[in-house]
């Protein structure tokens, strides 16, 4: 983050002495919390990097005016190490008032017997509702004592509370330290709207695992959606990046949002649930993939999306107009097409003030792939300090990726190196990333490789059925 100019907010922890899970560290604070405070700032103290301290993440105590004095000593002890930089808190208002929340959702007409549980599910099945509770005053009393204690006050999912507390307290310094990705357009404006707004943090740039399931859509016909996703499910699968750090499509619409990209981009849905419900949760906003391979779908329906910063968007299927259509009508920076699919290509072309201003088009890959890989750098210290990556795709003779291509591959290396993770972005698959054999997702893979020890080249030997061999090396120095 020094080298690339990326600014960091380095958080203390998710706890302080209220435990959520069991075995957290809730039950270890009380002793810990200085030595603990002082090793971070430690750390951060020579990263140019670092422009805030977080204390606390979603803390229950920060909406109880004797428990919340925690937060005064956390912030009093890293000024006494650093008066340099600036100290923050993410609140979660929904846990800042848990204890209140059966009586105000009774006087909502949630009923006298109205109970809370985990936080995600309950902001899920809350819904519009949460939003009026966060905006209430008695949210906002109930963290006057904790956003005082700080420099910046983090809201996590409280953008209702942006305009309002602007006003009440014309010396808060607000951030979204979490939001929703589907959110981006509308707190964007807000953003740049009021100068004590000084960012936004969307949940979140990078897949991981646990939280299974949160960004996925059901496509199933049901009034409760469970909010977590069942097994296989292992990956939270809302990020911008998937697991292996490949670009999803909400990517290149923050992109657009953040006036970054000039290009539109084109994205599908998947045809084969083009008539199924697509029940959301807030940390999802899409299942589009950059694709037009679809086999099976040929003649069915399917919705093309298209981003960009345009008035309009004119679409083509294999050289035909589709339609031209006004961008942003649902969804800001969106244009939605309905087509028909039918193998070969789809283009997008926008217009702004009539003028064409950019095109954008995928096409269909063929069947007959063979693999492609790559290493992220061509050599790797012998010290076993550090990975490189070998990027592995399915692509056809024209080197277009096929999406559709769920090949399995083996891995196997010879040389001075190890495998030290194999694997796809597949949020549910059931393969071990130690396992040498994984099948394509969306068309690719990743291996992680790393030095043993030793100097020397290392070669890296991919195979599937139906497809020459293929050898990547790298030398470990």
């Amino acid at each position: 983050c020094d080298k690339l100019g990326m600014y960091v907010m380095d958080e203390f922890a998710d706890v302080w002495t209220t435990t959520k899970v069991d075995f957290d560290y809730g039950t270890h604070m009380a002793e810990w919390w200085e030595h603990d405070v002082s090793n971070l700032v430690r750390k951060d103290y020579n990263h140019p990097c670092v422009v805030l301290y977080s204390i606390g993440n979603e803390i229950p105590e920060t909406g109880n005016k004797f428990d919340s004095q925690w937060g005064k000593k956390l912030a009093d002890k890293i000024r006494e190490l650093d008066d340099a930089r600036f100290v923050t808190n993410s609140l979660n208002l929904m846990l800042s008032i848990m204890d209140r929340l059966p009586k105000m959702m009774a006087a909502a007409g949630q009923g006298e017997n109205a109970e809370v549980g985990e936080i995600n599910s309950m902001m899920t099945s809350l819904g519009d509702m949460m939003g009026a509770l966060i905006a209430s005053d008695v949210a906002g009393d109930a963290i006057a004592e904790s956003a005082s204690q700080v420099d910046v006050i983090g809201y996590n999912y409280a953008t209702d509370r942006y305009e309002k507390d602007g006003e009440k307290y014309p010396n808060r310094i607000i951030v979204g330290s979490e939001t929703y990705p589907q959110d981006l357009d509308k707190n964007w404006e807000l953003i740049e709207k009021y100068p004590y707004i000084i960012g936004d943090f969307s949940w979140t740039a990078w897949d991981y695992l646990g939280e299974a399931g949160i960004g996925k859509i059901n496509y199933e016909e049901t009034n409760s959606m469970s909010f977590y996703a069942p097994y296989p499910y292992k990956a939270a699968y809302c990020g911008d990046m998937n697991l292996i750090g490949d670009r999803r499509p909400i990517s290149y619409w923050r992109e657009i949002i953040w006036g970054l990209r000039d290009k539109p981009y084109v994205s599908a849905q998947p045809p084969q649930h083009h008539d199924d419900p697509h029940n959301m949760t807030f940390w999802s906003l899409t299942d589009a993939v950059r694709s037009w391979n679809w086999k099976g779908c040929e003649g069915k329906p399917i919705t093309v999306e298209v981003y960009a910063d345009a008035d309009e968007a004119e679409l083509f299927v294999n050289g035909k107009s589709v339609e031209r259509k006004k961008i942003g009508e649902k969804k800001k920076f969106i244009a939605y097409f309905e087509t028909t699919y039918e193998p070969g290509e789809v283009e997008a072309v926008v217009y702004k003030n009539g003028v064409e201003t950019g095109r954008d088009k995928i096409v269909t890959a063929s069947d007959d792939v063979q693999i492609k890989a790559c290493a992220d750098r061509g050599c790797v210290p012998a010290d076993e300090s550090d990975i490189t990556y070998v990027e592995i795709a399915m692509v056809d003779a024209n080197g277009n990726l096929n999406t559709d291509a769920a090949k399995d591959v083996s891995v196997s290396i010879e040389g001075p190196g190890v495998i030290a993770g194999y694997g796809s972005a597949d949020p549910a698959s059931e393969e071990n990333y130690f396992d040498t054999t994984a099948k394509a997702y969306e068309g690719r893979l990743r291996a992680a490789v790393r030095g043993n020890g030793e100097k020397g080249t290392i070669t890296v030997t991919l195979k599937a059925d139906g497809c020459q061999d293929v050898q990547v090396q790298i030398e470990a120095k």
